[in-house]
């Protein structure tokens, strides 16, 4: 047996819940700030760890180049040492 006469509810939107006029402006803009703050912090963490993947791009071949191989290996001090 279906009632009769019974109205659809509806179901509020998705999203944050807000009162009648939505939240405090000092609120909204507090939100914004705190976003932005994390995105620029977010921004100087990638740039940085960007920096150390780019410096130790450049080191490695560097370091195991000719430019900076040891050719001569020249050891000076006593050619016997009494043993103590």
């Amino acid at each position: 047996m279906v009632p009769t006469g019974t109205t659809e509810r509806r179901r509020p939107p998705p999203g944050p819940a807000r009162g009648a006029r939505g939240p405090h402006p000092r609120v909204s803009e507090r939100r914004r700030a705190v976003s932005r703050q994390m995105g620029r912090r977010r921004f100087v963490v990638l740039c940085a760890l960007a920096a150390l993947v780019t410096l130790g791009a450049l080191a490695w071949p560097l370091a195991h180049s000719r430019f900076l191989s040891a050719r001569v290996v020249v050891v000076s001090g006593a050619h016997e040492t009494p043993v103590a």
